[in-house]
């Protein structure tokens, strides 16, 4: 078993040396320079892993005939690595005449679950929206709170960024709706069952807004990584029956709103030095596999003594993915 402590993370982020090799070797597509090795003879140059990462989101719009389709396509946005990768995939698309289509950002803030302050809260949302605009600055924005999966008729959404405006209202029902959501969450027995919970509600309320706004169709940032860690947690519960729905390309057990994964092929090593060639992203100072490994394990303390299946699985799995880079 891969061993995931402090000595552990060490010794992987020391690595084999196949990192520094990298000078030697070239693109495998184009013949240039080198810049990261994703597995066994792949190793690629900037701007072919760029590419390659583009060619593979628009090949998900291609097969689910969503190139051809005018509706606007909703993009969950959470701030982190990969749904940077994947904003900046839709502008780059938005760019080519046969992909070019309307978008929009849905946000869900979820700073109740960790016991954030209101004004956390909202300088959290700011600084989401500031990324939005770094990256995409004409993509309209939609702010909710997990919160408002309790109302009972539409979900207030009254955060909503129009492209030209950077202004915010305050939702109404956080405390109504606050009292009822930390009650439902202390009345969960484990870690386990908070994640699932948490990850039941955000989904319902993924579906309830897109049904709200008349769309049919919402990206998520789900990357290989992420869906093999899913792989293990959901036949760790014994919820196997419904694997080809959570790692599939589309999730279609709403008939009249589907969740699409277009990075469900593109792995999280990928991602990052995506970010870096793209977004500038301040990881060049590191090795990519020791900032890689370092940025996305955790230690043993932060999640408390009793961790969940799913974050146990998630070290697990990016221990394994970084031992062979």
């Amino acid at each position: 078993m891969c061993q995931v402590d402090e000595d552990g993370v060490d010794l992987l982020a020391a690595g084999d040396g196949s990192e520094k090799s990298l000078a030697d070797r070239v693109c495998v597509k184009c013949g240039e320079q080198a810049v990261i090795h994703l597995r066994d003879e792949d190793v690629k140059c900037g701007k072919c892993l760029v590419a390659s990462v583009n060619q593979k989101f628009r090949a998900v719009l291609t097969k689910f005939q969503l190139s051809r389709s005018k509706q606007t396509i909703l993009v969950a946005f959470s701030g982190g690595q990969v749904s940077c990768a994947l904003l900046e995939a839709v502008r780059e698309a938005t760019t080519i005449p046969n992909f070019s289509r309307l978008y929009s950002v849905l946000y869900i803030e979820e700073g109740i679950c960790d016991g954030l302050t209101e004004e956390a809260c909202q300088k959290k949302i700011r600084n989401i929206v500031g990324k939005c605009r770094y990256i995409f600055p004409e993509v309209p924005v939609l702010v909710s709170s997990l919160e408002m999966v309790f109302a009972e008729d539409s979900i207030p959404l009254s955060y909503i960024f129009p492209a030209n405006s950077t202004d915010t209202a305050p939702l109404t029902g956080l405390t109504e709706f606050g009292a009822r959501f930390k009650k439902l969450l202390a009345s969960t027995k484990s870690p386990t069952a908070r994640e699932e919970l948490r990850k039941l509600l955000r989904n319902n309320l993924f579906r309830r807004i897109g049904h709200q706004q008349g769309l049919k169709t919402l990206f998520v940032g789900d990357c290989a990584d992420r869906l093999a860690v899913q792989l293990i947690t959901d036949t760790a519960l014994g919820r196997g029956k419904h694997l080809p729905l959570e790692l599939g390309y589309a999730d279609t057990r709403d008939p009249d709103f589907t969740i699409v994964r277009p990075f469900k092929d593109v792995t999280m090593k990928e991602i990052l030095m995506y970010n870096s060639l793209r977004l500038n992203e301040n990881i060049g100072k590191l090795p990519l596999r020791h900032y890689s490994f370092r940025r996305n394990c955790t230690s043993k303390t932060e999640f408390g003594k009793v961790a969940s299946v799913r974050h146990m699985e998630t070290r697990r799995v990016r221990c394994l993915g970084w031992c062979s880079f």
